[in-house]
């Protein structure tokens, strides 16, 4: 699993080093933006994972 999650990462990566992918993911000036509407659309699974580390 850890294996899979490392080479999607990876060739995610490389799409956005490549300018293959238009808005970017992981790094770069767009990923904030992508974290931020991540939580805007499932923001109760953020506060799941919050809670099951406590």
């Amino acid at each position: 699993m850890g294996a899979a999650w490392l080479l999607s990462a990876v060739f995610v990566r490389y799409l956005e080093d490549q300018g293959l992918i238009e808005h970017l993911r992981i790094a770069g000036d767009g990923a904030e933006d992508s974290q931020r509407r991540f939580n805007a659309a499932f923001g109760c699974l953020c506060q799941r994972a919050l809670a099951s580390l406590r």
